[in-house]
This record gives C-alpha cells, sequence and structure tokens, in this order.
C-alpha cells in the first residue's frame, strides 16, 4: 500500500513538473511600429514632419528604439517629442525622446502598458538636404522591447515589425538649352536637335517639340526636323515640367 501511495505521488509531481512552465508560460505578441511622414513626394529645402506610431501591444514592460535617417535628410535639432501626455498615459517610471540620438526610451516600475489601438510615439520634423535626390527612407534601428512582468519578462523585439516611410526627392527643371539653335536645310533634309534640360539631375526630364509652320518644317518627338518647303519656321522645345521654352529657327 506504501509502495502505491509512494508511486501516486511521484507520478502526481512529474505531472505538476510538466504543467506548471505551462501553466505561467505566457506569449506575448510583438507590436508593430509604423513611419509615417507629411508629405512622400519633396524637394531639396522642403521640411517633413515624421510621426512613429506603435500597434497593439500587451503589458508592454520597456521599449527603445532610434530613427534611422538616410543621407539626403538633416534631422531638426531640438523638434523631436513625445506625444503629449504619453508618460502619464503609460503609467511609466521614465518614457523620454533624447534628442541626440533621435531615440525613445522607456520602462515601467509596476503598472505594464496594454494598448489595442495605434499609438502615436513621437514627432520630429527633418530638412531636405540641398543635394538630396531620387527615394529616401525613414526606418527605425536598434529596437529593444520587453512584455510581461519584470523576473517573468518576456524579449520580444525579433517579432517586430518596422513599416518604414518612403520619399521621392523631385528635383525641378529650371530652364532648357536647344542646340542648335539656328539651322538651313534644303527640302528633304533632316536634322535631330538636342535639348538639355536644367539641371541634369533634374527629375523628369520630358521635351516637346512644336513648329510653327509645318508647310516649311516639321519636327518629331525626339527632336528630328524634317525640311519639306520653302520658308523660314521655328522649332520650339519645352519642358513638361515647368513649361521653359528654348527655339531653334529653320530656314
Amino acid at each position: 500500500m506504501k509502495r502505491r501511495l509512494l508511486s501516486a505521488a511521484l507520478s502526481l509531481l512529474m505531472l505538476l513538473g510538466i504543467m506548471t512552465p505551462t501553466a505561467f508560460a505566457k506569449g506575448y505578441d510583438s507590436p508593430t511600429l509604423t513611419v509615417t511622414i507629411s508629405d512622400s513626394e519633396v524637394h531639396p529645402g522642403d521640411e517633413i514632419t515624421c510621426t512613429v506610431v506603435m500597434g497593439p501591444v500587451s503589458e508592454l514592460q520597456s521599449l527603445q528604439m532610434e530613427v534611422d535617417l538616410p543621407e539626403g535628410l538633416t534631422y531638426v535639432a531640438g523638434s523631436g517629442s513625445l506625444t503629449p501626455g504619453l508618460k502619464e498615459k503609460f503609467q511609466y517610471q521614465a518614457l523620454d525622446w533624447t534628442d541626440a540620438k533621435l531615440m525613445i526610451n522607456g520602462y515601467a516600475s509596476q503598472i505594464l502598458y496594454t494598448g489595442e489601438e495605434d499609438t502615436a510615439l513621437a514627432t520630429f520634423r527633418c530638412t531636405v538636404d540641398a543635394d538630396a535626390a531620387g527615394q529616401l527612407t525613414i526606418g527605425l534601428k536598434n529596437l529593444e522591447f520587453y512584455c510581461g512582468p519584470f523576473g517573468n519578462d518576456e524579449n520580444v523585439t525579433g517579432g517586430v515589425q518596422v513599416y518604414d516611410a518612403g520619399l521621392t526627392v523631385v528635383i525641378p527643371v529650371t530652364g532648357i538649352t536647344l542646340t542648335p539653335d539656328t539651322l538651313t536645310l534644303k527640302q528633304g533634309e533632316s536634322e535631330t536637335l538636342t535639348a538639355n534640360v536644367l539641371p541634369a539631375t533634374a527629375s523628369n526630364q520630358g521635351v516637346n517639340y512644336t513648329t510653327s509652320d509645318p508647310d516649311v518644317a516639321t519636327v518629331d518627338p525626339d527632336g528630328t526636323v524634317h525640311a519639306v518647303g520653302e520658308g523660314q519656321a521655328t522649332i520650339t522645345a519645352t519642358t513638361a515640367d515647368g513649361g521653359f521654352t528654348a527655339t531653334c529657327v529653320v530656314t
């Protein structure tokens, strides 16, 4: 009888040993992080406002992230700040924006934050550099997220998904030149004009050609002029961006 009782007790202890970790284990979903911007199409010299948004989260104990700015954007010193009232909403012991590192960092003391909706964490401003061009991306780096009470917390950093903000720097056209600016052709002859859109880095290099007298000279979309009759005509090249013009007089 004693052996049976001892065997049952050992079996119960083994069962508790298996069940205990499962009973206390709790899986936490990693929050998403999204960077939003006030304008996705910008020009050199423009200023944009950026916001860091965190998705739903359960029992968030601590968080850390840094803004990852690409070359071509410059942080406006002193422009970054947490959303007003965020520390009180989280009931955290510490929650700060560090201007020098563009960092959001905070941790709880006793109460862990749970949010079922997106939460705007911080905003900051950037200027577009004079030599910026093309596609730029604003992201987040050096992430560190923990959920659950101290001593039984869970590192959920690996599951955090970051949605970067993409923007396009548009270089506006400032002018156009046309080579040659005068042209003499015999009937039936052709010659191609060369249009140079300024600056060379302008985003839209499109040019449209027109003729003042199609009975004298016609022009193709690529700038090729055809002499079709006696007289004089003016070929005009117009930039698609800005409407800048340059001309060539064809005799």
